[in-house]
């Protein structure tokens, strides 16, 4: 019997500000999926002091998604929630279709930000390879 490894993010939006918790552990798995090595990985970023971006699945498009995210988001800036929102879900997305992503790959994430003068909590999950 084989058992996938998952990660844990929770994310909790209070009235003045964001606190957002992950699990540690990262895997390795063989070709057959067997859980190879279990190591320390660091799962929560902090986004040029303008966001905290907290992420599951592999760790390179975790890496990917967190360099397009340092491009949509300047210093300090105040970003309309909604639009920013659409925007990081843009990033990541034409990110993972411009390679070769496995398609059944789950990928999610937790990003905390300012905007309008107010914390904002935004979820974003992706099948990495899909095209729709």
């Amino acid at each position: 019997m084989s058992t996938r490894a998952s990660t844990a993010l929770v994310g909790v939006r209070c009235s003045n500000g964001i606190v957002i918790g992950a699990d540690s552990s990262g895997t390795t798995s063989n070709s057959s999926g067997a859980r190879v090595v279990e190591i320390f990985n660091e799962k929560i970023h902090l986004v040029d002091d303008s966001a905290i971006v907290a992420c599951t699945g592999s760790v390179g498009l975790s890496q990917r998604l967190i360099a397009g995210l340092e491009r949509v988001f300047p210093p300090k800036a105040d970003f309309p929630k909604v639009e920013l929102g659409k925007e990081l879900a843009t990033v990541g997305t034409l990110d993972f279709q411009s390679t070769s992503v496995n398609p059944n790959e789950p990928f999610s994430t937790i990003v905390a930000f300012q905007a309008s003068q107010e914390p904002v909590l935004c979820e974003l999950a992706w099948i990495a390879g899909a095209k729709d």
